[in-house]
């Protein structure tokens, strides 16, 4: 879990979570780490990813596709600084009821 701090009041010691406070180039590392060879690591959309994107850190992209127009919000990718980022594809498309699944490979220049 990247964080800022680690909650001095963490109330669940047991939980299967890691702290890390040192950028989002260690969160992935550590996660690289604990999900062992050949495994893949996800990380959430919104600043995250944004994060990931400019440390090149992401090899693909999934977006799921919903039919409904909010009108406002964040979008995903703002302010990325290091661009163009080029998506490769859609590697696969699926579609479920009222969605459509989208992948695309990560191109850097």
């Amino acid at each position: 879990m990247l964080t800022h701090r680690v909650p001095e009041d963490w109330p669940y010691e047991d939980a299967p979570f890691t702290f890390v406070t040192d950028g989002i180039e260690s969160a992935v590392e550590r996660a690289k780490e604990l999900a062992g060879p050949g495994r893949a690591v996800t990380v959430n959309g919104g600043t995250i990813a944004r994060q990931c994107l400019d440390a090149r850190l992401l090899d693909e992209v999934w977006i799921d596709l919903v039919p409904v127009l909010l009108g406002a919000g964040t979008p995903f990718f703002d302010e990325l600084r290091n661009v163009p980022v080029q998506l490769e594809g859609p590697l696969s498309m699926s579609q479920g009821i009222g969605v459509t699944h989208l992948r695309y490979r990560v191109r850097y220049p």
